[in-house]
């Protein structure tokens, strides 16, 4: 008989599987970290545990059993500076497993928002469910490489799913349609037709070898010509020639004079078309 003891024990040893050890549980799937639940502290490994598994304790049910894993849609994603925002699928897949999951995002630095279009889902065996995750910029993010989590909790079981956001140092200021309707007088500009006055972003950890980008898109139904005077700094006017614009840019084309803007401070513009009637502005700090 202690020879058989000596030789189970051995056998346990070199295969935990064999001896019905399930205090580990995980799954590894796609762009997600699974996670599991731990084991009770009346359900250790070894046939004494198979044995009591059908049989609660007093005062106790029985553990919720299982395990799940998160999963993003892509494991990274590109947005621009201020008030952009970026949906991503994150989708819970459980593997036994049954009940709701809350979802949440870690790792937000200033300047980066996250939203979900509901906060848990409920999953059951082997039927995932879904939720929207919504991620914006604002004005204050710098650009680089956020390293993000997408966390999956429930009661004691947590999943993550490691999520890069790319923070490009663009802009992109839309005209908006019917702009002409937006103007003011000589003298007295209207400063509300792109947005913010002015479009406040923050400047890169070194302007000059990584410049603020600026693209102007053109929404509305005319052509139209961008008035600058900071060439020196990145910000130009579009080409004319004697007062007179080259090229109008139309309706859904981006303006074609490239900017990016190397040195902080706030850089005025308004449709060279329309006379200055109808100002914006872009501050770098």
């Amino acid at each position: 008989m202690s020879a058989l003891r000596l030789s189970l024990a051995a056998l346990c040893i070199a295969s935990l599987a064999a001896c019905g050890d399930a205090s580990v549980s995980t799954a590894e799937q796609w762009h997600g970290v699974g996670g599991s639940n731990p084991p009770s502290a009346s359900s250790g490994g070894g046939a004494g545990a198979a044995a009591d598994a059908g049989a609660p304790k007093p005062g106790s049910g029985n553990p919720q059993s299982g395990s799940f894993t998160v999963l993003t849609a892509s494991p990274s994603a590109d947005v621009e500076l201020r008030n952009v925002t970026q949906p991503l699928l994150v989708t819970v897949a459980p593997t036994g497993f049954s009940g709701a999951v809350s979802l949440s995002v870690t790792g937000l630095p200033a300047g980066v928002t996250a939203s979900f279009d509901k906060s848990s889902v409920t999953v059951s065996g082997t039927t995932g469910a879904s939720a929207q995750l919504t991620l914006t910029t604002k004005s204050d993010v710098i650009s680089g490489a956020i390293k993000l989590s997408v966390v999956a909790t429930s009661g004691a079981t947590t999943a993550t799913a490691p999520l890069t956001l790319n923070v490009k140092p663009v802009l992109t200021i839309a005209i908006p349609m019917n702009v002409d309707a937006m103007k003011g007088t000589p003298g007295n500009a209207s400063t509300k037709a792109f947005g913010d006055f002015p479009i406040v972003v923050s400047a890169t950890a070194n302007l000059s070898a990584a410049p603020i980008v600026v693209k102007f898109l053109n929404k509305d139904s005319s052509g139209h010509c961008i008035h600058a005077s900071n060439m020196n700094q990145g910000f130009p006017h579009d080409p004319s020639n004697n007062g007179v614009c080259n090229a109008l840019t139309q309706k859904d084309q981006f303006n074609a004079t490239a900017r990016a803007i190397n040195a902080t401070g706030t850089y005025k513009f308004w449709l060279h078309d329309q006379g200055d009637l109808t100002e914006g502005a872009v501050k770098v700090q």
